[in-house]
């Protein structure tokens, strides 16, 4: 209300503070739509995962972690995106059949697969930018589709960091990495292999290993400075947190393991263990899944020694068969040389197993005193004793208690979260820096 006076207005001071007291409420509701269309944009965060390896199918247990990840975020409200060239050698089947390109939509996860022969090997320079040419082809179609992502996470650096580098470069876009590749901790990586990572690692705007110890020794072998790599460990899949849980030590007792039967996976050392401990003894089986080219010398050991009534190889296992066999297991094995997670004994904990493993890097940080036993690498006897005393002990281990601990530290839930939040952080920083 206005009143007029000589000419002269003057305003009535209710109707001023009601006028401001709307401007506040207008702020206020301004503010609130602000929050939540950031919320909104944060919920909706655009991922773009490029792998140096990845499942061809989801039996294929190969790079399972990322495949799982990749759903998992995708589940939590993220939008997720995969560009995944398989690599191989020239005697790979179908290497010659090339320019074959799939993209599928995986449980929601847009996903491109493609072929690339490795014509020269370990020589990362030349891979890497093959690699990228290949990645950054696929890119494009994506992004027609799909829009820019906010966050390239680069899986494993050699080569697909080469292939992160230049697109994060090339569209202003910040880039993380995950390494997983146990060829560092084993010395498989050459002078230029180490050249390159140091490089991708320092480009990437946050970086991580799935280990501690791992962390550890990529910053010596890369000449960074103590606390450069942070750790952020491999979820566990839902699958295995899902299965109907048995009781252990019902019946036979059996040991489990399951990997590809290389050197690294040193099988002959459980196989060693298990004859020392329990040869000849009918109430105890091992049973082995996987491939890999030490099978047949483990299967003339286990001739050799005459255990085979108690000893199965069961060949190459889809995950499905993994989680199944997990089940009718009473404790897992794991006697690598160097893991630089371990993957299998989380699904073993899920699963509602014990386990027994060689501390050989990732296991360290899986294993403790309630969940089962770590022993030096390649002792025999100390490998042979905590089979027997797992075995003797068996009745101590509740399924439920070992599920509930995993699920609590590597459960989708407690991973994804985490990440969301390192997703957040990094693209706001990169905005910041411009």
């Amino acid at each position: 209300m206005v009143e007029v006076t000589n000419g002269r207005s003057k305003v009535n001071f209710i109707d001023a503070f009601h006028f401001r007291v709307q401007c506040l409420l207008s702020e206020i509701c301004c503010y609130e739509q602000l929050e939540n269309f950031r919320n909104i944009r944060l919920a909706l965060m655009h991922i773009l995962f490029l792998p140096s390896w990845y499942p061809s199918s989801p039996d294929d247990i190969a790079g399972s972690f990322f495949r799982e990840q990749a759903i998992a975020l995708h589940q939590s409200g993220c939008r997720v995106g995969v560009i995944a060239p398989r690599l191989l050698s020239l005697r790979s089947k179908g290497a010659f059949a090339l320019g074959r390109v799939s993209v599928e939509n995986d449980q929601g996860v847009e996903t491109f697969r493609d072929s690339l022969v490795n014509w020269l090997p370990r020589f990362w320079p030349v891979l890497g930018m093959r690699f990228a040419n290949r990645v950054e082809k696929h890119f494009a179609s994506y992004v027609h589709e799909h829009g820019l992502p906010d966050v390239i996470h680069v899986h494993a650096m050699l080569p697909a960091g080469f292939a992160g580098m230049r697109l994060a470069k090339k569209y202003n876009i910040p880039m993380v990495v995950s390494e997983h590749s146990s060829a560092y901790a084993r010395g498989k990586v050459s002078a230029l292999g180490l050249r390159g990572a140091g490089i991708l690692s320092e480009f990437a705007s946050a970086r991580f290993a799935v280990g501690s110890r791992f962390a550890t020794d990529l910053e010596h072998r890369l000449s960074q400075k103590q606390g450069y790599w942070s750790v952020m460990h491999n979820q566990v899949d839902h699958s295995f947190l899902e299965t109907e849980m048995q009781p252990i030590g019902i019946g036979k007792y059996r040991i489990f393991h399951a990997s590809s039967l290389d050197q690294n996976k040193n099988v002959m050392l459980l196989l060693q263990a298990f004859e020392r401990g329990f040869g000849g003894d009918p109430k105890v089986e091992l049973v082995i899944g996987g491939e890999g080219n030490q099978r047949a010398c483990l299967e003339a050991f286990v001739i050799s020694k005459g255990i085979q009534g108690q000893v199965k190889f069961l060949g190459r296992l889809t995950r499905k068969e993994i989680s199944e066999q997990m089940m009718q297991a009473d404790l897992f094995a794991l006697s690598s040389t160097t893991e630089t997670f371990g993957v299998v004994l989380v699904e073993a904990l899920a699963s509602g197993r014990p386990v027994v493993a060689t501390d050989c890097g990732g296991p360290s940080d899986i294993v403790n005193a309630g969940n089962g036993y770590l022993v030096p690498v390649g002792d025999i006897d100390a490998y042979s004793a905590a089979l027997k005393q797992a075995y003797q002990q068996r009745a101590n281990f509740d399924p439920i208690v070992l599920r509930q601990e995993c699920n609590e530290r590597f459960g989708a839930a407690a991973l994804v979260q985490k990440w969301r939040d390192i997703y957040q952080k990094v693209s706001k920083n990169h905005g910041a820096d411009q």
